[in-house]
């Protein structure tokens, strides 16, 4: 698997690749930016296999995964990666690992009304076909009849970011909650582990990107604040969300509190 004759974009950049795993609906959109951002000052060109998949309307996992072999090239930002497929992929011990993770509750809520609202739609191809069936489908249904059909889904997602992480321990994890409440540390963390210096109009600038703001269904960034499903899911369905998300939940630290 070496990239099935795909060119990448020429780089000037000598720098060890960095390939950003993380999940949908964990903040990937801003993080992915705001590394593409930071790494384009040392001259590293971003490559977006997933975004290309989703813009010609075709599956992103095997696009993705037929690609993988180039993940290692030096001089490149590859991401963001959020499915599971990323289990496939080969040898990433010559790349930087960068992963996001949020609690899969909160994802779960957030993917709801992604789907429902805000989400855009695939270029014209399988993928949209796919894609408009599963928006009909969570549009026929309330958020707490969809909600714990999806447990299995994220558990699955998170057992293989924890096998990545047990294989890769020198990788970067990021939390998604850290990015909001402590954005000023979030920031400075990632910087430390990219090698580039962070300034503080980085700070003031990207901080405000993600400052709390009134909820609106129809935005991409709905809300920001995390523990969104205590306020939109029936107490029963949280239960069943801790109880089927137990072992990931125990593994990022996502339980533990008064309310588990």
């Amino acid at each position: 698997m070496i990239g099935r004759g795909y060119e990448l974009p020429p780089t000037d950049s000598k720098e060890k690749s960095v390939v950003f795993i993380t999940m949908h609906r964990a903040g990937s959109v801003f993080t992915n930016r705001v590394i593409r951002d930071i790494l384009a000052r040392v001259g590293m060109v971003h490559v977006d296999f997933e975004r290309t998949a989703f813009s010609i309307g075709v599956y992103e996992a095997p696009y993705c995964i037929e690609r993988s072999g180039l993940l290692s090239t030096p001089g490149y930002y590859f991401g963001a990666f959020r499915g599971p497929y990323v289990e496939s992929f080969g040898n990433l011990s010559t790349s930087r690992l960068v992963v996001q993770v949020r609690d899969p509750r909160d994802c779960i809520v957030s993917m709801y009304f992604a789907f429902r609202y805000s989400h855009s739609l695939p270029g014209a191809g399988e993928a949209r076909t796919m894609f408009e069936n599963a928006r009909n489908e969570i549009a026929a249904q309330q958020i707490d009849g969809f909600s714990p059909t999806q447990t299995c889904q994220y558990a699955h997602r998170m057992a293989v970011i924890a096998k990545l992480l047990e294989r890769y321990p020198e990788a970067l994890l990021l939390r998604y909650e850290e990015m909001v409440s402590d954005h000023d540390a979030w920031l400075r963390k990632l910087c430390a582990f990219l090698g580039v210096s962070v300034a503080s109009e980085d700070l003031d600038r990207y901080k405000t990107e993600v400052l709390p703001r009134e909820e609106n269904v129809t935005r991409h960034k709905r809300q920001i604040l995390p523990g969104d499903y205590r306020r939109k899911l029936k107490i029963e369905t949280q239960e069943a969300l801790t109880r089927g998300l137990q072992l990931p939940l125990e593994r990022f630290g996502y339980l533990g509190s008064v309310e588990d």
